[in-house]
């Protein structure tokens, strides 16, 4: 639970500096005697500052914890909250007190919430001509033989069972390039994501390199494309070391924004780790395949449980 806190900690971060910015400037207007910091030193200001801080990062790692598939709201909210209070400072003083009082002001933060979601990961954004790249690096070690780290990781046909997201559906040779394949990933609620590999270096178990072009059927995923690296490497007492790195030459802002807030590469680590190693699984990378994993494997112990009545009328 604190390594799915500590991976958000960027999140966190921006999401309670939004609200203290907020804060600070909507007492900006207060009349002297209102003001939170009426009657402070500069340095008991400074101390007000950090502990305001402290407040909104606590109540904000709290509620990842808590509820990790609505982290977004962190960073959604802070970017509304202050998006209304600069409303409210180009408007008359005197408009604030009434907006609350008639209820507008809660429509208002409600319509800029929509407006704040929209811009940061709507799909309305990917009409931008512009594209992000970035690179992440991630190493860790596992008790894990370095064989079945590679099964994990690398993709193999008939051998889906064994990736590490538990979300592969299949994974089909392409008959005229030798060295692709195409996976299909579920996403749940019939909604799914397709890759093409392409292979450019597989030394198993030690290293693999590949070339990747992902596009997803669903509204709130994303196109990407770029390039991953595996190195595994065997350790004297026994386990092995992973290094993987992660570059993305092609990707929507709202893709890149997400990535960043929710330290990808180490939060997909933390759950390849869980899952090699047979412990409890407290990634937000974790929470999202275990929610679509779920259902596909309750879906196939239906199918293949026998028809009860139909077994009676033979």
């Amino acid at each position: 639970m604190l390594k799915r806190v500590y991976r958000q900690r960027r999140r966190i971060l921006f999401g309670a500096a939004l609200l203290v910015l907020t804060l600070l400037i909507s007492d900006i207007r207060r009349p002297e005697g209102l003001s939170i910091f009426a009657g402070l030193g500069p340095e008991m200001r400074v101390v007000l500052v950090v502990l305001l801080l402290g407040f909104f990062a606590a109540v904000a790692a709290l509620f990842i914890a808590l509820a990790p598939g609505l982290r977004p709201m962190i960073e959604v909210t802070g970017l509304a909250s202050l998006m209304y209070t600069a409303l409210m400072m180009v408007l008359p003083q005197a408009l604030g007190p009434t907006m609350w009082q008639t209820g507008y002001a809660t429509v208002a933060l409600f319509m800029l919430y929509i407006v704040a979601y929209m811009t940061l990961y709507g799909a309305t954004m990917d009409s931008l001509p512009v594209w992000f790249a970035a690179e992440t690096k991630h190493g860790f070690r596992t008790s894990a033989s370095p064989e079945a780290v590679w099964r994990a990781l690398v993709p193999v046909p008939g051998d889906e069972a064994a990736h590490w997201t538990g979300t592969l559906e299949t994974v089909v040779p392409l008959p005229d390039e030798p060295d692709s394949v195409e996976l299909r990933y579920s996403l749940g609620n019939g909604l799914y994501e397709l890759q093409t590999l392409t292979f450019l270096e597989r030394k198993r178990p030690s290293r693999c390199r590949y070339y990747f072009i992902a596009e997803a059927s669903a509204t709130n995923a994303q196109f990407s494309e770029g390039e991953y690296c595996i190195e595994i490497a065997p350790q004297p007492g026994g386990g092995c070391s992973v290094e993987t790195e992660l570059a993305h030459s092609a990707m929507h802002l709202r893709l890149a924004l997400m990535m960043w807030f929710d330290d990808v590469a180490g939060d997909q680590a933390d759950s390849l780790r869980a899952r090699l190693e047979g412990v409890p699984d407290w990634s937000v990378t974790g929470a999202f395949n275990a929610q679509i994993a779920k259902p596909r494997s309750a879906a196939a112990d239906r199918a293949a449980k026998p028809d009860r009545g139909a077994a009676q009328t033979v």
